[in-house]
């Protein structure tokens, strides 16, 4: 006779995050996970503090080890998607402690609540159902926040703003003419007229030249040296603040939920 199936199992899947981030208290609770149209469960979420942030414990259902800690990698890395995005702050996933003998944790951390948690989990669900480019462009968001290479980071913070451009522009003639003014027309449909962008109004250049940098990266062609470097470094961080501000005002306008600005 053949074999039966083995069943699911109940796995406890141990994640750490490195980040500013604590919690006042350790927080244990259940979260809804699945889709709508299949099948629907309840995952058992602990969250308590780690030298480096946190340490953040799952349950996941599977046969076999590997796929269980998969899936827990997915669930926890689009959480952090969004409360990444949401509190401006680098938060990288990892299966281990990532301390080491030379390096002490952050002295200042946000602590976060049971409350933000349960929120981040609930719209990652919903956009992973619903807008999986806009949770894509989310995840290349946090990218950016905690990359060490200066180059990357400025990559990763444009093409968060480049995915959603090109996914949910305007359908008017301009944006016909590619990403470059796929982003134009969305910060036009956004905010208005260029005078009054967030951070960077009435800088009718500021695309152009932050599109220029960003071939130049993805094609090979930018310059690795000090003043390279340098430049795309303070390229990136007014790049972060308009990436973050379009994001979280998108979603507010388009999705029905808003990330909070501070």
């Amino acid at each position: 006779m053949p074999e039966r199936a083995t069943e699911r199992a109940t796995w406890i899947v141990q994640l750490f995050v490195d980040g500013p981030i604590a919690v006042a208290d350790p927080i244990r609770f259940q979260q809804l996970k699945g889709f709508n149209d299949r099948r629907q469960f309840y995952s058992e979420v602990s969250v308590q503090n780690s030298l480096l942030g946190l340490r953040m414990s799952v349950t996941a259902f599977a046969r076999e080890r590997d796929p269980a800690r998969k899936a827990a990698l997915v669930f926890l890395g689009e959480m952090l998607d969004v409360l990444a995005t949401e509190l401006r702050l680098p938060l990288r996933l990892s299966l281990f402690d990532l301390r080491n003998a030379d390096r002490s944790g952050h002295s200042v951390k946000r602590v976060v609540t049971e409350h933000e948690f349960r929120k981040a989990f609930t719209q990652a669900r919903w956009l992973s159902e619903q807008e999986p480019t806009f949770l894509r462009a989310l995840s290349w968001f946090r990218k950016g926040l905690i990359t060490e290479d200066s180059l990357d980071r400025f990559f990763a913070l444009w093409l968060a703003l480049e995915i959603v451009a090109s996914k949910y522009h305007p359908d008017v003639p301009g944006a016909k003419k590619g990403s470059k003014s796929q982003i134009w027309e969305s910060f036009k449909v956004l905010w208005g007229d260029c005078a009054n962008w967030p951070i960077i109004g009435s800088q009718d250049r500021w695309i152009d030249e932050n599109y220029t940098l960003r071939l130049q990266i993805a094609h090979g062609i930018a310059a690795v040296d000090v003043e390279a470097v340098e430049r795309a470094t303070e390229m990136s961080e007014t790049i972060q603040e308009v990436s973050q501000r379009f994001l979280t005002d998108w979603a507010h306008r388009y999705f029905g939920y808003a990330y909070s600005v501070a």
